[in-house]
């Protein structure tokens, strides 16, 4: 695989950072669930395990594909690869700017590992953004007018129920007909594991 010489313009700037080097990395055991067959002698590197520092020094990333090592010029390391910055943080206009070297997608489902989700999640919090919880389950809303729809996800093995006050609107319906369960006004909502349910609600 080729890979371009240089990082994206602009991106030196908004990352605070420059590219060192970029190696396809292995999976853990020398695995095959995602990994091309090796080409040459030192194209691809041994699987490590990205650890965390400084503010993250308690997280930990699984790598996948391929790994990037940085030289921060005004960013500050969040991740290393051995001696190796492999992740940092920069501060650009009113924001910031995170630059992981790897894929993240691919730990829990080839491996169950949720090391990945953690980091993701301490680097959202740092930024003042929380998810959007019934209880267990996640949701995700959208408005139109005076109805709102909440799509609510079970990304758990077990299913989940959750009791949520609906007094001061009309009764909810779920989009595709499925019952709902309505008492005194609140509303049971019932998620199946790794399902999506979708009610709608009107003020």
């Amino acid at each position: 695989m080729a890979f371009p010489s240089q990082m994206a313009p602009g991106a030196e700037e908004l990352f605070g950072a420059t590219r060192k080097q970029v190696v396809v990395i292995r999976e853990p055991g020398d695995g095959a669930k995602w990994s091309g067959v090796a080409v040459g002698f030192g194209d691809s590197t041994d699987y490590q395990e990205l650890v965390g520092t400084g503010d993250f020094a308690e997280h930990r990333v699984f790598p996948a594909y391929y790994l990037q090592t940085l030289l921060p010029s005004t960013a500050r390391a969040t991740l290393m690869a051995g001696h190796d910055v492999a992740g940092c943080v920069h501060s650009y206009g009113k924001g910031q700017a995170y630059l992981v070297g790897t894929l993240l997608g691919h730990a829990v489902l080839s491996y169950n590992d949720h090391h990945n989700e953690s980091f993701l999640a301490a680097a959202l919090r740092r930024a003042g953004v929380l998810p959007d919880q019934l209880g267990r389950l996640q949701r995700r809303q959208r408005r139109s007018g005076k109805k709102t729809a909440w799509f609510v996800f079970n990304t758990t093995s077990e299913p989940i129920e959750e009791t949520v006050s609906v007094a001061s609107i009309k009764p909810p319906m779920d989009l595709l007909g499925a019952e709902l369960k309505l008492k005194e006004g609140t509303a049971a909502i019932r998620v199946d594991p790794m399902e999506i349910r979708c009610i709608i609600l009107e003020n």
